[in-house]
């Protein structure tokens, strides 16, 4: 674990929305702005959220290239899972889960869809759930292949520090 100055953190507590990563893409560009070759801590505690934002913020750290560490404290759930996974160096809390699940679409109560609309939203989905099973087969650096992340996301799997740091989603448990 790389030791960082309190300055160069950034916190993710809470739910992924757009006021979260609206904030998170503000402070790290800030971040790196400063400083491109320092470390950033960024501090994750969240039971997931919006996806597309999830990937919003992995494209934003694989464009702007930080020397990120990703912290998870609590929980790194669902989205979280994807962020966490974002870090160059990634180190889970002793108590920290992570729980993996598979991809879901969110419908309007009282709302009527025609099957191309239907058919076009599963599609958007098996897309999301293809692009989250291959960041987790890259970024475990292929101890869980793409279809072993599909398994684990269907099995709705809870992962505790040892698993996480066993399959190669985190570096490190924080002692």
């Amino acid at each position: 674990m790389h030791q960082v100055p309190a300055e160069r953190s950034i916190e993710l507590v809470g739910e992924i929305n757009a006021d979260a990563v609206k904030g998170i893409t503000a402070r790290l560009r800030e971040l790196v702005e400063k400083d491109r070759e320092g470390w950033i801590n960024f501090f994750i505690s969240s039971p997931g959220g919006d996806g597309n934002l999830g990937f919003a913020i992995c494209d934003l750290v694989q464009f702007l290239k930080p020397k990120l560490q990703t912290i998870a404290l609590g929980r790194a759930d669902s989205t979280g899972v994807v962020v966490f996974l974002a870090g160059e160096c990634r180190v889970v809390g002793p108590s920290t889960t992570m729980f993996l699940h598979d991809v879901g679409i969110e419908l309007k109560k009282e709302a009527r869809f025609t099957f191309l609309q239907l058919k076009t939203q599963v599609q958007k989905s098996e897309a999301t759930r293809r692009r989250y099973c291959d960041i987790i087969a890259e970024r475990t650096g292929g101890k869980v292949s793409a279809e072993r992340a599909l398994e684990l996301m269907q099995a709705e799997t809870t992962l505790d520090a040892e698993a996480a740091v066993e399959l190669g989603f985190a570096h490190e448990i924080l002692r």
